[in-house]
């Protein structure tokens, strides 16, 4: 849901943020609330549609869209 406040804050505000803006914006936010540092793996399949797989190395996040 953080990820569709975001788009449409984006769209309302006229901002122009991107999508992946969108991801670390919404887990930010989530961050601050929860107080527990998050990940953004569970926010690319609402930015972007479709299923999604995720496949995280140290220092490096890979996502593919497989939509």
């Amino acid at each position: 849901m953080a990820v569709a406040i975001c788009a449409a804050l984006d769209r309302f505000t006229g901002t122009g943020k991107s999508k992946v803006d969108w991801i670390h914006i919404s887990r930010d936010a989530e961050a601050i609330v929860i107080n527990v540092p998050t990940g953004t793996q569970d926010h690319y399949p609402p930015a972007f549609g479709g299923a999604a797989a995720s496949n995280s190395r140290p220092a490096a996040n890979i996502a593919l869209n497989c939509a």
